[in-house]
């Protein structure tokens, strides 16, 4: 629940790789025409940018 409130500190390489698996079975099937990367659903905001907001 913390991932879809935006209160998530850390993921396992393991989830980012079953969210990127299961985005990319649901894309297949509606034939999109690209891969979704790991780019596409993550944001890197530095720590001091984190702290202006």
């Amino acid at each position: 629940m913390d991932m879809v409130n935006g209160k998530t500190k850390r993921l396992e390489l393991e989830t980012l790789v079953h969210i990127l698996d299961a985005l990319n079975r649901i894309a297949h099937q509606r034939r999109f025409s690209r891969t979704i990367t790991l780019a596409d659903i993550i944001e890197y905001i530095p720590e001091d940018e984190m702290e202006r907001q």
